[in-house]
């Protein structure tokens, strides 16, 4: 039999050891046996055991027992770093010679090993608080102090061990994800949105050179976690952070960047934005390293496609489980949906426009953002000199300051931009920008182009403005600007707020305190939130194998969200979701359905059209259905129903979907209620592909209502049998929901 052979059925039978109370040398309060792609883990109540599977997929090599036995030791070693007391030692497990049985001990021959560590309570588990609304924000400051503080007590990389942060080994490393991805690109999105993602990486990381190189030199580079999950993190005398990366050094030596934006991943995955920012930022004010918020989007991504590989690489554990891969693939597809949209964040450039009134600090900021960002900086007041040089200090609107003289002023800022741009690069554009008409003839110029756009509007009390106009006045160090206290009148009452700018082109920042360093802090993380906004409506690649019918993202660059269509959602207490997902004038009376029994109760979402006429435009195939705050919600819970209409003019109501037991419950209870509710559906409404919307959440099944215009026509007029219907439906729900819940 094959070395490797023997290892597996070696491992087969520990595990059968492991599940048995009497095998191990302490109170056994329970055992609870979980797996992963690489290892098997058994919690015992008091001790966990995790042992390594004998497993090679090239940037980890788990094959011999040597191997093992060095990485156990590795891993009790490195994470003693972040968990103090944790992790006890790394045990040797024996076969008796003489009876053949296998205990825990030392022996002369082990035939594996384990690392053993304490268990700490799921109650103070980081994602248990947040899942449970716990979360406050000592919380949160506690771990991204945690954090600033080991990486700063961690010793700066040797030379040769800092390159893996540098250009080349973080170029190397995302290829390498994409790379094992190729055997599984039918299922993410096709090679062709692989390689989209490649190319932008590609063009990034060239672009981005200097910042990767500062980042290196400044000593950023260190020897993190790697895996740095809620899932890891535990409040237990202090924080513990549990589980770091230990086969592979590669993984674990880089930018501290990477590491903050693993969690930051993390809890956008979970569903909980406000803390991923405010993770962020409590790290970036613990540390201050506000050069962090250039590299977010990039390593968010990067991660993001690292966990769609992981559980890509999960469906090969257990080949034969159709039902379980799906889940992994759902997942999977999950990620590199949200790898997609931050690789679009940072894949394509961003204007960083700072306008407002002279004295609101608008030029410090912009030229300190620039630097941080390594971005190419356009300055009005550079440009002006360099235009009329020979230009004095004059009244307000005269000398370099005439209308015509500010429009060439502005030309130049327009062509200048637009060629930074239409290269792949960043900018970060200075000027006054008071009026409306050049507001929008810079966005003529630059969306022309790929490219974010934000407005970052400085601005301040009038009285510190005339304060900061004075002081230039008296001082040998007065900038490029020629603006003093005696414009400042003229300027205000000409002055055009941006209030026809979209709410994610704009970022409003008051500079009345001088606090330059905390003023950053709040200016980089609103631009970067606004660039995500954009980001999700950005699609530049095609997923091969696609089917001709619609999908969300062909859809909605083409029309316009709450004019055309609209996305309502609220979130429940339980987690059930009740979607409508051809809501509105798509399917009349589907949303009106949905939310009524939603409720308060489970979380509920509609995808509504609201054209005049024309909706069905708006109808998006099922197996197809990707927008973005749906895929969000549907990975959060464990159960979905779908309420959709087909064109009938009786009340039949067709029940389908891959969770079978519940098509049993609704239709029965229907029938109860007096309804024809049919649970044998016809081809194409049966809602059984694990890639339907009804499918898509984290136990892989729901069930589809196909319901007819007869009775959905009931219950938009709410007649006695809409309002029973709704009833039924109420009742079967809740009954499958406590089966769910139950589960979960």
């Amino acid at each position: 039999m094959a070395e490797n052979q023997v290892q597996w059925k070696n491992l087969d039978e520990i595990a059968q050891a492991f599940m048995d109370p009497s095998f191990y040398p302490h109170e056994v309060k329970k055992i609870d046996k979980r797996e992963t792609h690489i290892s098997l883990v058994f919690l015992t109540g008091g001790w966990v055991y995790k042992i390594k599977k004998p497993v090679d997929f090239g940037f980890l090599n788990y094959t011999t027992l040597d191997l093992r036995k060095h990485y156990c030791h590795r891993e009790v070693e490195l994470n003693r770093r972040l968990a103090d007391g944790v992790y006890d030692s790394v045990v040797e497990i024996c076969r008796d010679p003489e009876i053949g049985k296998l205990m825990l001990g030392q022996c002369e021959e082990p035939i594996e090993y384990a690392v053993r560590m304490r268990e700490l309570p799921e109650n103070v588990c980081f994602r248990r608080l947040i899942e449970e609304g716990k979360v406050t924000p000592n919380h949160i400051r506690s771990v991204a102090r945690r954090l600033a503080d080991f990486y700063l007590a961690e010793s700066v990389l040797p030379q040769h061990l800092a390159l893996y942060g540098g250009i080349e080994y973080v170029r190397f490393n995302t290829y390498e994800n994409f790379k094992q991805l190729e055997p599984f690109a039918h299922e993410i999105g096709g090679r062709n949105f692989l390689q989209w993602m490649k190319g932008l990486t590609y063009r990034f990381t060239v672009l981005s050179r200097n910042l990767f190189d500062e980042r290196l030199k400044k000593g950023f580079v260190k020897d993190g976690h790697g895996d740095l999950r809620a899932d890891h993190i535990y409040f237990y005398r202090g924080v513990q952070i549990i589980d770091c990366i230990e086969f592979n050094n590669r993984f674990r030596y880089g930018d501290v960047a990477a590491d903050v934006a693993f969690l930051f991943m993390d809890l956008l995955r979970l569903g909980y934005p406000d803390y991923a920012y405010r993770i962020v930022e409590e790290y970036v004010r613990a540390s201050g390293d506000l050069q962090l918020w250039f590299l977010l989007d990039f390593y968010t991504a990067y991660r993001a496609v690292v966990r769609a590989k992981v559980s890509c690489l999960e469906t090969l554990s257990h080949p034969g489980d159709t039902e379980r891969n799906s889940r992994c693939f759902d997942e999977a597809r999950r990620f590199m949906h949200m790898g997609a949209i931050h690789t679009v964040a940072y894949g394509v450039p961003t204007a960083w426009v700072f306008m407002g009134p002279p004295a609101s600090g608008k030029s410090r900021l912009g030229r300190r953002v620039a630097q941080l960002g390594h971005m190419i900086y356009i300055s009005s007041d550079q440009l002006r000199r360099q235009l009329f040089p020979d230009a004095t200090r004059s009244p307000f609107g005269e000398g370099s300051y005439t209308r015509e003289a500010r429009e060439a002023v502005y030309e130049r800022i327009f062509e200048e931009a637009s060629q930074a741009v239409k290269k792949g690069r960043s900018v970060v554009i200075d000027a006054t920008f008071a009026s409306a008409k050049w507001r929008k003839e810079l966005l003529g110029a630059l969306l022309d182009h790929p490219v974010h756009v934000i407005f970052v509007e400085t601005t301040a009390d009038k009285a510190t403005l005339a304060k900061r106009l004075t002081r230039r006045e008296y001082s040998s160090d007065t900038g490029e600007s020629d603006a003093r206290i005696e414009h400042l009148e003229r300027f205000l009452a000409t002055y055009e707020p941006p209030h026809e700018l979209r709410g994610d082109m704009h970022v409003l920042i008051n500079t009345d305190t001088d606090d330059e360093t905390r003023t950053l802090m709040r200016l980089l993380s609103e631009v970067i939130k606004k660039r995500i906004l954009q980001a999700r409506s950005v699609r530049p690649y095609e997923s091969e194998g696609e089917s001709p019918n619609r999908n969300i993202w062909k859809i909605v660059p083409k029309e316009r969200e709450n004019i055309d269509y609209r996305i309502r959602w609220r979130k429940g207490v339980l987690p059930v979701l009740i979607i409508a997902p051809h809501g509105g004038f798509i399917e009349p009376g589907t949303s009106i359905i949905a939310e009524a029994v939603a409720g308060d109760r489970y979380w509920f979402y509609a995808f509504e059209g609201i054209k005049p006429s024309g909706n069905m435009s708006l109808h998006v195939s099922s197996n197809l259905f990707d927008e973005d705050v749906f895929l969000d919600i549907s990975s959060q819970v464990m159960w979905t129903l779908s309420v959709h209409g087909f064109a009938s003019p009786g009340e039949t109501i067709f029940v389908g979907g891959r969770d079978s037991v519940g098509c049993e419950e609704i239709s029965e209870i229907l029938r109860e209620f007096g309804f024809d509710a049919v649970s044998t559906c016809p081809k194409g409404i049966r809602g059984t592909n694990p890639r339907n919307i009804v499918n898509r959440n984290l136990s892989g099944t729901g069930v589809q209502l196909e319901v007819s215009r007869g009775m959905r026509n009931r219950v938009i007029n709410g007649d006695e049998v809409g309002c029973r219907f709704l009833e039924a439906l109420r009742s079967a729900v809740e009954l499958t929901t406590r089966r769910f819940i139950k589960k979960g």
